[in-house]
């Protein structure tokens, strides 16, 4: 009788979880990008440095088999059979531009979702800085000091400014009017 169920791999940080995901997916197959194949470490409580190896006890069928592998040396025929998927690999679907042979089709649905991502993020850069383009040096780069209303209102404006708040900064007083007829006399 065949095994069946998922087997769960579990274990604190540095228990090796990662180290058998690396060995299996070089012992077997997965699709990794140029320049970020993930390195086998040694054993940390071993002297010297020597080829990472590993045996296989497998089932091919109802067959039992084992086989021996060595770092550095192509995976044998039954195991590279075995496709290794992880979250590196993932990678090489969803963030590069690649020559794969099969893309799982969750993965196409990423690809998708990363591109239609990227266009959204293209398009509101686009946007800002249109409205960054499009506003008043005065507004951008305001001179107003916060101490003066004009200068807390322009530091505070937003979509949500009441107009009547701007109108009423807008109008002079009485006393304004008076103080601009003075000048004017001075400098007409």
């Amino acid at each position: 009788m065949l095994p069946k169920g998922v087997t769960v791999v579990y274990g604190d940080n540095g228990a090796g979880k990662s180290g058998y995901a690396r060995l299996l997916k070089r012992a077997c197959r997965a699709r990794m990008s140029n320049g970020r194949e993930e390195r086998i470490l040694p054993n940390i409580y071993e002297d010297g440095v020597c080829k990472q190896s590993a045996s296989f006890d497998y089932l091919v069928g109802t067959q039992d088999k084992n086989t021996s592998w060595t770092d550095e040396t192509p995976a044998s025929g039954d195991l590279s059979e075995i496709s290794v998927f992880d979250s590196r690999a993932a990678n090489v679907h969803v963030e590069e531009t690649n020559d794969l042979a099969y893309t799982p089709y969750p993965m196409k649905l990423l690809e998708k979702l990363a591109k239609a991502c990227d266009v959204i993020k293209r398009n509101i850069e686009l946007e800002i800085g249109t409205i960054k383009a499009q506003t008043p040096q005065v507004i951008s780069n305001q001179k107003c000091l916060d101490s003066t209303a004009t200068g807390r209102l322009i530091a505070c404006l937003s979509k949500d400014t009441s107009l009547d708040d701007v109108i009423k900064l807008a109008e002079l007083s009485e006393e304004d009017v008076a103080k601009l007829a003075r000048s004017e006399a001075y400098w007409p």
